[in-house]
């Protein structure tokens, strides 16, 4: 199955149980593509909570604040490397990094990365829907999420 046909199966499984509407008339169609980092997040945050996972988008970006008529970026309390999506999956803690095309990572989510592994986390790097079903599909398998 490719990750198309998985990702909108487990919505309208996800969208039937949970929505009576959806019961009475159907689920919605949704469109889904992982072309652009946003587009790509989305994916992966919908897939997992349709899959019965915890996601989490990570914003690290700062606030805008406005300082005697002037907007100043303060800074986030995030630290600095912070993985894109944070997720519970089968009980363990997997931290998404997305990259796309030629997109690289920086020092600091290297060592972002390391400190999670360290600590027993799992840490990926997606970029593609493909790549992080396939991987989710193995790590199901290999976890009994399933069963």
């Amino acid at each position: 199955m490719n990750w198309k046909q998985a990702i909108n199966e487990a919505r309208a499984r996800y969208m039937t149980e949970h929505y009576q509407a959806c019961k009475d008339f159907g689920v919605p169609a949704k469109r889904y593509s992982d072309r652009t980092a946003n587009a790509l997040t989305a994916c992966i945050l919908d897939f997992l909570k349709y899959s019965g996972c915890y996601a989490n988008r990570i914003n690290t970006t700062g606030m805008p604040r406005n300082i005697n008529g002037r907007t100043v970026w303060t800074k986030s309390t995030t630290n600095k490397g912070t993985a894109d999506i944070d997720s519970i999956i089968n009980g363990k803690p997997v931290k998404i990094e997305i990259k796309i095309g030629a997109d690289k990572m920086s020092e600091a989510q290297h060592r972002e990365r390391a400190r999670i592994e360290a600590a027993g986390g799992i840490y990926l790097v997606v970029k593609d829907m493909q790549s992080f079903y396939d991987w989710f599909v193995n790590y199901a398998a290999k976890c009994g999420y399933f069963d």
